[in-house]
């Protein structure tokens, strides 16, 4: 029988754990010999309590799948509502849970059977070792709610018939600290929240992980602060700490002390949301606050698509990289102008032959992105999103598209590319070819060319060849070779021509 149903009928003691105890050495002896049975309240505010008990194989235990410590969560406010359906353990949410060693959770489930060895602690063999019940283990020591109880069981052993582990009932204080300040608070972030406490103490379970950082520095005036040395217990630590709850009580002190000042360069020139540039710093100081006095190389650094143009402010007329002395705070400010553009620019091939064209705009964050947003492409050629032009053009002219050019950044460039269809250079030797049978035939996309500018059959006839004699007839007899050396694969880079005298493009 397990420990709820002898304590409710009587047949047992319970000794209960106080709260904020810490007992590091408890041996529980088996119930079957007269063992303690442990009640520990827990202290989030749930109602829930534990039981712990000690079951070896003895007298009318000695049947059981596996000795061990037994931990069992009991939620008296579930078991009262339930009690006169008899469904304590009716539901998902059971009133009498077996916290079960393997983390299976496997009672109370359909065909689940009566329990198995993987339920007492520790677990031990097939490469497990489960020596721990704690807020973060598996099984975890929770509420139904989740949240964390109090109870940490740590170092369970089994010695002869004897469960030894240490149990702890209350939750760790990490208190937060700051030294050499003036004593104000709002320096620490705990867990993405600020606190407002010059000292902050965080209550939680062991084991829980928790995020704390602190400021860089603790101001002092505009552009004047106190800077932040490290941790008391860790100076190599940075401002951000992960820290894992540990079971004793922990003080962390950030340290402060000295003055900076901060060389404040706002960037201008940005679109669409994109920075136009950075700043790097020697010494480095990702903020740009530096010590009193330090002499600092500050220079300018263009994303790709702008350029830079100036500095303002404190800092108007120097060059880039520039060099200063921070002996009082600064304000200056770094403008950057956008390049990243399409021009106006012409493309020209032959008709009625098979053309890969890549197109690739100048100063842009690849992958670029390629939208036509009017005009028409001639019949027979596709522009895809990354910028190829491919396929065979099926008639002649000039075709102004306009086009947009979206980088991967979001930087938005328009232009303007005319695409110029000359003559496809086909001989009359091969015009006659289709119909004598004798001679170099004509390509696939020669014979839809034809068509397409003469009667529309759906295939080369002799009234595609009289139409496209009668309207050249000055046709060669062989090809030419000239307009050959139009056709193949090619990249296009399209950029604007390098600023000359004066300013002007």
């Amino acid at each position: 029988m397990a420990a709820w149903s002898k304590s409710v009928l009587g047949w047992a003691d319970i000794t209960t754990v106080p709260p904020d105890t810490d007992l590091a050495e408890l041996i529980l002896e088996p119930v079957e010999t007269g063992g303690t049975i442990y009640r520990v309240d827990a202290i989030d505010g749930s109602g829930e309590y534990f039981l712990l008990e000690n079951r070896q194989r003895l007298g009318f235990d000695q049947h059981l799948y596996a000795e061990g410590l037994l931990v069992w969560q009991i939620d008296p406010d579930w078991i009262s509502q339930r009690w006169g359906s008899n469904r304590v353990n009716g539901d998902a949410h059971m009133g009498v849970w077996l916290r079960q060693a393997d983390g299976f959770d496997e009672l109370g489930q359909p065909g689940s059977g009566r329990g198995d060895s993987g339920d007492p602690f520790p677990q031990v063999g097939e490469g497990i070792e489960k020596h721990v019940f704690h807020a973060t283990s598996r099984p975890a020591a929770t509420s139904f709610a989740g949240t964390p109880t109090g109870l940490t069981l740590v170092d369970i052993e089994l010695v002869g018939d004897d469960i030894h582990m240490r149990l702890l009932n209350r939750f760790t204080r990490v208190t937060l600290r700051a030294e050499g300040g003036d004593g104000s608070g709002g320096l620490f972030t705990v867990d993405g929240v600020s606190v407002a406490e010059a000292t902050h103490t965080l209550t939680s379970a062991p084991f829980v992980e928790h995020t704390v950082l602190t400021a860089r520095g603790q101001p002092i005036e505009d552009g004047v602060r106190r800077p932040f040395l490290g941790w008391a217990d860790d100076a190599a630590a940075s401002t951000q700490r992960d820290i894992m709850t540990p079971m004793e009580d922990l003080d962390l002190i950030a340290e402060y002390g000295g003055r900076q000042f901060e060389l404040a360069i706002p960037l201008a020139g940005g679109v669409n949301g994109v920075e136009p540039g950075a700043l790097t710093t020697s010494p480095a100081a990702p903020d740009l606050w530096f010590d009193e006095g330090t002499l600092v190389t500050v220079q300018a650094v263009a994303t790709t698509g702008f350029d830079f143009v100036e500095w303002t402010g404190e800092m108007a007329g120097f060059a880039n990289p520039a060099t200063v002395t921070l002996a009082t705070p600064m304000s200056a400010g770094a403008t950057f102008e956008l390049t990243y553009a399409l021009p106006t620019a012409t493309v020209d091939f032959p008709a009625a032959t098979e053309i890969d064209i890549q197109f690739e705009v100048a100063n842009g964050n690849d992958p670029v992105t390629w939208v036509r947003i009017g005009g028409e492409l001639p019949d027979g050629l596709i522009l895809n999103s990354l910028g190829q032009l491919y396929g065979s053009a099926l008639e002649l002219g000039s075709f102004p598209v306009q086009l947009v050019a979206i980088d991967v950044l979001g930087l938005r460039a328009e232009g303007s590319i005319t695409i110029e269809v000359g003559d496809p250079g086909i001989s009359l030797s091969r015009l006659a070819s289709q119909f004598f049978g004798v001679g170099e035939a004509l390509s696939q996309s020669q014979i839809d060319f034809l068509d397409n500018i003469g009667n529309h059959s759906g295939d080369y006839d002799l009234g595609d060849f009289r139409a496209w004699v009668l309207a050249n007839p000055s046709l060669p007899f062989t090809a030419d070779l000239g307009i050959r050396a139009l056709i193949g694969p090619r990249t296009i880079l399209l950029d604007l021509p390098e600023v000359g005298p004066g300013g002007g493009r």
